[in-house]
């Protein structure tokens, strides 16, 4: 029989509460398929502007992140999943998810850098502790980074899954915005999040996290050569191991 996990998919976009893209499909189909094969599987993302269309209530509940604050929020998907969204107006009460067409937001890094300590600490909240937090994309890059740097001994046992739906978008900042990650200085080297002299979202779940997967066995070899790893192929090499290509 097969032995149920706990898992917390943690995504920037999740349908129907959010989409531009595959990713939001993934991520809202995914989870009522782990749920039917009898996993506790929960979801969570930004309480973006238009995820009011959606049926969504107050936790009344309130986090701490650093210096800010969050609220939580509550819907569901398919099979009865719960979703978990957090509500920070100043990052995420936009029009868009990730900025005006053809452009980003300037502070995009900061925004997802507090969804990945959101995920965190929302779990801590919530007395939900995962064997696995499902990464997707840049946007949660910093997860398996948090973990890795923690000494708090209630996330010494979570593992760490980061997919890779598209290696183009790499979530690439300056160096000079690192400090808001909270992250040791230690993190910041070339054996950390830096990358080519920025900072590397998508790097940092690279490295960091404890598996690795992509959306084909295909594009898991595709990525791995130099004309088509957007110069993260040595990484994965290195990483090859651990990764794995899973058709959607």
């Amino acid at each position: 029989m097969r032995s149920s996990l706990k898992i917390l998919v943690v995504a920037a976009e999740v349908f129907p509460f959010a989409k531009t893209g595959g990713l939001a499909d993934v991520a809202g189909s995914l989870p009522p398929a782990l749920k039917k094969l009898g996993h506790d599987v929960r979801v969570l993302l930004p309480k973006y502007t238009y995820t009011n269309s959606q049926p969504i209530h107050s936790l009344n509940q309130e986090i701490e992140i650093g210096k800010t604050k969050a609220t939580l929020f509550a819907g569901e998907l398919a099979e009865n999943v719960p979703v978990y969204l957090v509500e920070n107006n100043s990052y995420f009460d936009r029009e868009y998810l990730y900025g005006e067409p053809g452009s980003e937001y300037s502070d995009n890094a900061e925004r997802f850098a507090f969804l990945c300590q959101a995920a965190l600490e929302v779990c801590k909240a919530l007395d939900f502790q995962p064997d696995i937090i499902h990464c997707n994309d840049w946007h949660t890059g910093l997860i398996p980074a948090y973990l890795k740097a923690s000494e708090d001994p209630w996330y010494s046992k979570i593992r760490t899954l980061f997919s890779i739906h598209n290696l183009g978008y790499q979530g690439n900042f300056s160096m000079d915005e690192f400090p808001i990650t909270a992250l040791p200085d230690h993190f910041s080297g070339p054996e950390g999040i830096e990358f080519y002299g920025k900072m590397s979202f998508l790097k940092s779940g690279l490295v960091f996290a404890d598996a690795l997967n992509t959306v084909s066995p295909r594009y898991c070899k595709e990525i791995q050569t130099a004309g088509l790893g957007f110069g993260m192929e040595g990484i994965l090499q290195q990483r090859s191991n651990s990764l794995t290509g899973i058709l959607n």
